[in-house]
């Protein structure tokens, strides 16, 4: 072989050191984005399985900030006290029932309702929380019946002079009896 020859391949390594960072980094940075895991558990000796979001490399969330204002909604029974949701249905979490609320919320707010979710009233989100209702009722029916008529409740929580502050659980949608 030619000396040329020898003196290119004995440089390949680090000629395509850059070549494989850059690959390296472009995995890692399509990687980065949340996953979706199967969680199997046993509750009551009923083996279930469902999906949980992740982060890659942690399972603890990642925020860089946190907003000033957030919600939660919870379902209560015909008394009006909230009913331990995971525990009746043996699959619903109280986190599927905001998501699936925002996910019928947003829609509306992102094309033209001019207000964030702390400002609108009990009227306004009526129409979200029964269809709320509707999708647990739809999936859950069978094991909810019991609780029936089922309510949805609102509550904010606010940061104020440095504390988190509640408001009262609102009514915001109920099932005809």
């Amino acid at each position: 072989m030619s000396q040329p020859l020898l003196l290119k391949l004995k440089d390949l390594p680090r000629q395509l050191a850059p070549v494989s960072i850059a690959i390296g980094l472009g995995f890692v940075c399509g990687y980065q984005g949340t996953l979706e895991r199967k969680l199997t558990t046993k509750v009551d000796g009923i083996k279930q399985q469902r999906y949980i979001e992740a982060y890659p490399f942690s399972h603890f969330p990642m925020y860089s900030g946190f907003a000033d204002f957030d919600y939660i909604v919870f379902i209560g029974g015909k008394d009006g006290k909230p009913l331990p949701i995971q525990k009746v249905t043996r699959n619903l979490e109280v986190d599927e029932l905001k998501k699936k609320f925002n996910g019928f919320l947003k829609p509306v707010l992102n094309a033209g309702m001019k207000k964030r979710i702390r400002d609108l009233s009990d009227k306004e989100l009526e129409p979200f929380g029964k269809q709320t209702l509707g999708w647990v009722m739809q999936d859950h029916g069978a094991a909810l019946a019991p609780y029936a008529p089922l309510k949805l409740y609102f509550i904010g929580i606010e940061v104020k002079d440095g504390r988190a502050v509640e408001s009262e659980p609102r009514l915001i949608a109920d099932q005809k009896p």
